[in-house]
């Protein structure tokens, strides 16, 4: 473990079990540097930077009527106690993983070949590169840059990106891009516009008028192979031709 100057903390070679004593996580390393400022003084976390690499991740859950093996981190974390907290503020600069794997596994449902189920799940060569410019309330502001990784049940994500921008105003993604081995999916803009309900907010009780409901948006040149999702859909296997499409929408709610 090092900390740096007031604000920077890295972790090299962490391991930890869970309460059997089986692998629960393994970290090469782990950096965050922070602002201290704001959290000290208004309670906004702010996140400068964080990495993740070589992260190994194993979630255990033996049947549904049992927690998984991790909830025992999660209770630590949890507040005993009930009292009216401060609205959550977020704001992450950057988030970078990087050789990752991910798996979890329900120990009482049988595992399938070669389709994907949600019940055993593993998720390697997981990358991403992810800014958070606010989080809160009344605004969300995510930028994926990038997000990639393999599952084994043959789901390849090459590459996913977009930037999301959600007020009490409306909601906007932009640049979604979509890779899959033999798909190009992408999208300049869809707008959504709404007037939200009093005392509505984006966290909690997300309510819209529905007569306020406008949405536009399109779909650039892409190439689509149905093959791609094929452990969702086992049926379309074999379809292996490229369909091209492209689009233009505008509504409303009626």
């Amino acid at each position: 473990v090092t900390i740096g100057l007031f604000n920077r903390l890295v972790i090299d070679q962490l391991e930890m079990k869970d309460q059997q004593g089986k692998k629960l996580i393994s970290v090469r390393r782990a950096a965050v540097r922070a602002d201290l400022y704001h959290i000290i003084t208004d309670g906004k976390i702010v996140i400068n930077t964080a990495q993740l690499f070589g992260a190994d991740i194993h979630i255990v859950k033996p049947s549904a009527d049992h927690a998984t093996n991790i909830q025992f981190i999660l209770d630590k974390f949890a507040s005993k106690e009930e009292k009216e907290s401060k609205p959550l503020e977020m704001q992450i600069g950057s988030f970078i993983m990087r050789q990752c794997s991910v798996y979890y596994d329900r120990l009482d449902v049988p595992p399938t070949e070669q389709r994907f189920n949600p019940n055993h799940l593993a998720a390697t060569d997981l990358s991403a590169y992810i800014k958070l410019r606010s989080f809160c309330k009344d605004s969300i502001h995510v930028e994926v840059r990038r997000l990639a990784f393999k599952e084994k049940s043959g789901v390849e994500l090459k590459r996913l990106a977009f930037g999301l921008t959600a007020g009490l105003k409306g909601v906007e993604l932009r640049h979604f891009a979509l890779s899959l081995p033999h798909t190009w999916f992408q999208i300049p803009m869809i707008s959504v516009r709404y007037q939200m309900k009093p005392r509505a907010n984006l966290l909690q009780n997300f309510s819209i008028e529905p007569a306020s409901l406008y949405y536009q948006g399109a779909i650039s040149p892409s190439s689509v192979t149905l093959c791609d999702v094929s452990a969702f859909l086992p049926a379309v296997r074999l379809f292996d031709e490229y369909l091209n499409l492209s689009a233009q929408f505008a509504g409303t709610y009626d």
